[in-house]
């Protein structure tokens, strides 16, 4: 029997899985290789480029702030940025290209787990009321991207247009006359909740990253109690050094 639209056979996915980590562990070495090799990012990247999706995300450094250490190597990372058509002074770049295409070839461990598992695990997709696979990077169809789905269910929930599931949302200064905004979102009967983090700057919002976070009363009162500062891998000086 052919799966249905919400399943997949458990081996696609341990195989796609597989493929990643190991790509991600000598993709340093050889950056062109592992594009070609995982043969869906090149089509993504460049729908993405023609769309001019990157316009709708800020931008960030590859430096993890709970580890210190960069996340992505500069020649992987310079490799992306040419084929999106944007912007590298490694370890700064647009944060649509980092924590989508760059987190898939990271591979970097982090007290959260790997950094592509928010694209390639059900949680996020779950939280913002899609089918598990949504984010899965090889299931994505020609003509769409990982990029395109990840801007469509968070952008939305940064500028407020979907507002009535809302559990936590609060606004920060940047330090540079902009606003670091925090929303808390959740699809009605998801458990786990969205974490949408934007950077506001001359009336723009701009995403920085999502992932899926605990939506517990306890959880969501440590999020109100956090002091004000960039978070999650922000770049906000309007010019930072290379």
């Amino acid at each position: 029997m052919k799966p249905g639209p919400r399943t997949q056979p458990a081996s696609e996915y341990v195989r796609a899985e597989q493929r990643l980590a190991e790509v991600s562990t000598w993709a340093a070495s050889d950056p062109v290789r592992a594009l070609d090799t995982l043969d869906y990012l090149r089509p993504q990247i460049a729908v993405d480029r023609r769309a001019g999706r990157f316009d709708d995300w800020a931008r960030s450094t590859v430096v993890d702030e709970n580890t210190g250490e960069p996340v992505l190597a500069a020649r992987v990372l310079e490799s992306l940025g040419r084929l999106a058509g944007v912007e590298v002074r490694y370890p700064y770049a647009n944060a649509g290209l980092v924590h989508t295409y760059g987190y898939l070839l990271s591979p970097s461990a982090t007290p959260y787990g790997t950094k592509r598992a928010r694209w390639t695990q059900g949680a996020l997709a779950h939280a913002f009321g899609c089918d598990p696979h949504h984010f899965q990077p090889w299931r994505v169809p020609a003509g769409d991207s990982l990029l395109g789905r990840v801007t469509a269910c968070a952008l939305p929930v940064a500028l407020g247009s979907r507002s009535e599931h809302v559990l936590h949302r609060r606004e920060d200064p940047d330090g540079h006359g902009g606003q670091l905004v925090t929303v808390i979102w959740r699809s009605p009967g998801a458990g786990p909740a969205a974490l949408v983090y934007s950077h506001v700057t001359d009336g723009r919002v701009r995403l920085v990253t999502t992932f899926p976070v605990d939506a517990g009363v306890d959880a969501l009162t440590r999020f109100a109690g956090l002091a004000p500062a960039p978070r999650y891998n922000v770049a906000v000086d309007p010019a930072p050094s290379p």
